[in-house]
């Protein structure tokens, strides 16, 4: 469903007139042009309003006006999703209630990510900088029978700019408040006429903490980022083409991001009590001064047109991951849950997706194969919650195989009538490894080279390693109905898969304690509607849903909170999702929103043996979600165009963590925010200063509940942000 992206699609169309077109005969256009927006969302170009999916694209535009620079600034546009960045830089994704919030690599993502296809592994390595995007698809329902992941709870695909023939370069600057710079640019054309293209792209973004360490004065949580993309094309023939791409990106602050205490937190080992905090941007943290990762990329694509159905694609990719970080989880200056995390990661991938295109049958087969490697080193320091030097470390390491097939096909019974079937299969194996132990003395020593000290736990260590394969059929069949231009009608039914694995949190020290947890599974139903009315002025698409989620997979609290990864059970998720925009008579003038209505329930969630799934909430699944915006354009006094624009967002009854603490429950997060651009009637400049969270409005995005240690503390998100920036085209 793509009302937000028609909202901002005239631009795009605007740009594709005649330059000397009359500013106010453009801001005629009709929604009938803005019908032409075209997604891959099944892998092939469509019409957006032809798809029949829960689809809901992002353009340039639109992420420019409504500022989406990272996973957290995707909650409230699209219905029923919620993402922001975890407690250890990991992008956390949920959509209709299923994702996943464990920030270790040993557990697969609920949402998939892709960049131009590519799918990315690690939570860490799906929290990358976004920059010189032609688009953005979130896609929701499982996804198997298109992709090459298998993803229980949908996909978000971002896609960058395509390398093309035209010449031209771009600068930009912006500034704004906690002393935020940034710097964007892009150059690319034509190398060789007719034979090699190129483009390359940057950005850099620096900024001040949002919030104050008052254990030294310092920033909490700033900015250092660079990250840089660079792509090669080379047209064989009209029929053949080859593209490199490789990327890169560096975040260097000089602090992490500090728990704030939502409870009082007493340390036992000192005495010390330390109040709930009354500002949630002032934070307490003694050991919060590293955050640091770096990673690469590289993307081969080699599409060939083989005849006029028939086309094929190859996508070979390799990515890696340095990441580093230092915590301060308990909210004090206190080493009472002092946690550090080292993980290196890479993963190859390969994909060989066929094309079809025919005037009866069109559909998509592929075959795909992922490997991921991850190796960690983590730990944690309790000397003054337990009253002597005390510590644990891990080591462990995992290699993921996942093989998979699958295809999915449309055939067109009769002009209205379209019948949809696909099905995968896939197969994935990890190999883990852990060696663990518990020291006295601080600072820990890596895992096998100290004296471990843990009164009747037989030295304290345990090493260990297991391997687990499993295998799964995901089908979808569907069918929509044409019954004229302006309205389309469709069902499907579709079955998601997401691996099990082995509990890389697990204290447990004998393999034969520690046993795999089991693969998720989700039966997912949706009744869908995308429909025009009032003679194209206004839009309205709807979706009706409901998933069947088994063997769902939680970090939970053990004893002394003890972190536990386990099938905590079984539940329901099920909702109505709904997505206008209207052209009201008023010229210039575009509204658009995003409405979701979620119910979600456990069925079974076991504790210890015993069933509390009346005790518990499902966790970052809103009742509601809501997006409400206006854009208005006008000319700029014969100079240029003016455009003004505004938002407002809102989440309603949101668990921020699986235990469904009253505490970190969040009642309603609603953000006000704005814009206004002025472009020259040469396009070449374009001025723009935005504004979010225009209120202030202070909101928990993630949490933990430590009742088992007797406090718990929460992340909360970014306070009032402006920039003003200024592009140049050359």
């Amino acid at each position: 469903m793509t009302m937000l992206a028609l909202a901002h699609a005239f631009p795009v169309a605007v740009a594709a007139r005649e330059k000397n077109a009359d500013v106010e005969e453009l801001m005629e256009l009709s929604i009938d042009e803005l019908n032409a927006v075209v997604v891959t969302a099944r892998r092939r170009p469509e019409q957006l309003q032809r798809v029949p999916m829960s689809v809901t694209q992002i353009d340039s535009t639109m992420l420019r006006e409504l500022q989406v620079n990272g996973v957290n600034d995707l909650r409230g546009i699209v219905p029923g999703l919620v993402g922001h960045e975890g407690d250890a830089s990991n992008a956390v994704l949920y959509m209709r209630g299923m994702g996943q919030l464990e920030s270790l690599f040993f557990s697969d993502p609920g949402v998939g990510t892709y960049i131009d296809d590519v799918y990315v592994g690690c939570p860490q390595c799906a929290s990358f900088k976004l920059f010189d995007l032609e688009r953005i698809e979130v896609i929701r329902g499982p996804q198997g029978t298109l992709y090459g992941k298998n993803t229980i709870a949908g996909a978000v695909k971002y896609i960058t700019k395509p390398v093309s023939n035209k010449n031209e370069a771009m600068l930009e600057a912006g500034i704004g408040n906690y002393n935020e710079r940034n710097l964007n640019g892009v150059i690319g054309g034509t190398l060789v006429p007719d034979t090699l293209l190129g483009r390359f792209a940057f950005t850099s973004n620096t900024r001040d903490g949002f919030a104050t360490n008052a254990f030294n004065g310092k920033d909490d949580h700033d900015k250092r980022d660079l990250a840089w993309r660079g792509a090669l094309k080379w047209i064989a023939n009209k029929d053949l083409s080859v593209q490199f791409t490789l990327d890169g990106m560096k975040k260097n602050p000089s602090s992490s991001r500090t728990a704030t205490r939502e409870t009082a937190v007493f340390v036992p080992g000192t005495g010390n009590l330390f109040p709930k905090s009354n500002d949630p941007f002032m934070v307490d943290a003694n050991y919060s001064n590293r955050d640091k990762t770096s990673n690469f990329g590289f993307t081969g694509t080699v599409h060939w047109d083989i005849n006029k159905n028939l086309s094929l694609k190859s996508i070979t990719a390799y990515r890696q991951l340095d990441y580093d970080i230092e915590m301060d989880v308990d909210g004090t200056r206190e080493r009472a849950l002092d946690v550090w995390y080292s993980l290196r990661q890479k993963q190859f991938s390969q994909e060989v997706k066929l094309t079809h295109t025919g005037e009866k049958l069109n559909g998509v087969f592929g075959l795909y194969y992922f490997r991921e490697q991850a190796s960690a080193y983590d730990g944690v320091d309790m000397t003054d919650f337990i009253g002597i030097p005390f510590g644990t470390a891990s080591t462990y390491g995992q290699t993921t195989r996942s093989y998979a097939i699958y295809g999915e096909g449309t055939y067109q019974w009769s002009d209205k009538l379209s019948l949809t079937a696909g099905l995968r299969y896939t197969v994935e194996k990890k190999n883990f490894n852990r060696d663990y132990e518990v020291y006295a003395g601080a600072p820990l020593p890596k895992p096998g080279s100290g004296t471990a000290f843990y009164p009747g736990n037989a030295g304290g260590t345990g090493a260990f390693s297991m391997a687990k394969s499993w295998s799964s059929m995901s089908p979808k069949l569907g069918v929509n109905y044409q019954w004229h231009d302006n309205l389309l009608t469709y069902a499907s039914f579709s079955s998601g898969f997401k691996s099990g694995g082995m509990d890389g949190r697990s204290k447990i020290t004998t393999a034969q304690g520690n046993k795999p947890y089991s693969p998720e599974d989700v039966t997912s139903y949706e009744l869908g509607v995308k429909s025009n009315f009032f003679n194209n002025r206004l839009i309205v698409n709807a979706s009706l849903y409901q998933n069947n989620y088994k063997e769902i997979q939680l970090q939970t609290a053990g004893p002394l909170g003890q972190p536990l990864f386990v099938n905590a059970g079984k539940g329901v998720t099920r909702g109505l999702e709904v997505e206008f925009q209207a052209k009201p008579s008023i010229r210039g003038l575009t509204l658009r929103g995003a409405f979701g209505l979620m119910e979600s329930k456990y069925d079974q969630f076991m504790d210890n043996g015993i069933n509390i799934a009346t005790q518990r909430e499902f966790a970052n699944a809103p009742t509601r979600t809501l997006m409400l915006g206006a854009v208005y354009q006008f000319p700029a006094w014969g100079h240029g165009t003016m455009k003004i624009g505004a938002d407002i967002r809102s989440l309603h009854s949101l668990y921020t963590e699986p235990n469904s603490s009253q505490i970190l429950f969040q009642k309603n997060v609603n953000t006000l925010n704005a814009f206004t651009t002025y472009e020259s009637q040469d396009k070449r400049w374009l001025i723009t200063l935005t504004g979010k969270n225009l209120t202030n409005a202070k909101y928990k995005e993630r949490s933990f509940d430590l009742s088992a240690l007797g406090y718990q503390v929460a992340y909360y998100g970014a306070p009032r942000t402006y920039t003003l920036s200024a592009l140049l085209k050359f």
